[in-house]
């Protein structure tokens, strides 16, 4: 039998890179997409005793996901998985944010996923079985004030998934998950947000990349075969 195959968007993130290597040491063949970071990317192949291969893929021009989708299937066959994790933000104040700004954010968080999972569906409906999961966010939720345009398109994948999960069948599942906010070293927080989030978080502290990973590996297995069409947060019991 062929091993599967799985695409990852984002896949030299904070959040795409423990996928990348889960999916590999679980027996898949990843196409592990990526915008810009040559070096992390040949990092990431290294890991992966051939089963990883690094496509660079810009999802913010429209011909981008089929451009993936088609390199993916000539070289490692129809994906059976998808795992969406690239995006970007922007933040600052609505009402001052340029319309580029937020074409560029609406572009790639979500017309671009909705495109690349729209073309994967096509291939998984070849193969009779399919797992979709798209990284979205509590702010698409909850909101996030100062990210409004983030917030949106992240809302709008829950509203793909869920409305998608009417229309396919047949093996294949569409699902969300929303991460919180993550300890991901960036300097997202200043030591005062920081705080302020935690103290306002059930568990008392920021998330990981492996345990957004962890969900969405589950997510992506047969055992999921009847979660369809939802949204799983994985933010530690946040209440902002």
């Amino acid at each position: 039998m062929d091993e599967p195959v799985a695409i990852v968007t984002g896949a030299t993130g904070y959040i795409g890179r423990p996928v990348v290597r889960s999916l590999a040491a679980r027996g898949h063949r990843v196409a592990a997409a990526y915008y810009s970071d040559d070096a992390a990317a040949d990092m990431l192949a290294a890991e992966g005793t051939e089963r990883i291969l690094p496509i660079r893929a810009d999802l913010r021009q429209v011909e981008g996901p089929g451009q993936l989708v088609r390199q993916t299937v000539g070289s490692l066959g129809r994906p059976s998985v998808l795992i969406a994790c690239a995006g970007i933000t922007q933040k600052g104040a609505a009402m001052m944010t340029h319309p580029d700004a937020v074409r560029d954010v609406l572009q790639l968080d979500l017309a671009g996923q909705i495109e690349l999972a729209r073309l994967c569906l096509k291939e998984m409906w070849f193969l009779g079985f399919g797992r979709i999961v798209l990284v979205g966010s509590r702010a698409g939720l909850t909101g996030a004030p100062g990210q409004a345009a983030y917030a949106a398109a992240k809302a709008g994948l829950s509203g793909w998934a869920a409305s998608v999960a009417g229309e396919v069948k047949d093996g294949i599942t569409v699902n969300v998950v929303a991460p919180g906010a993550l300890d991901d070293d960036s300097g997202t927080y200043t030591a005062a947000e920081r705080e302020t989030a935690e103290s306002r978080i059930g568990l008392g502290r920021l998330g990981t990349a492996e345990e957004v990973a962890a969900v969405i590996l589950f997510l992506a297995s047969a055992e999921a075969s009847y979660v369809h069409g939802t949204t799983i947060p994985v933010d530690g019991g946040a209440r902002f």
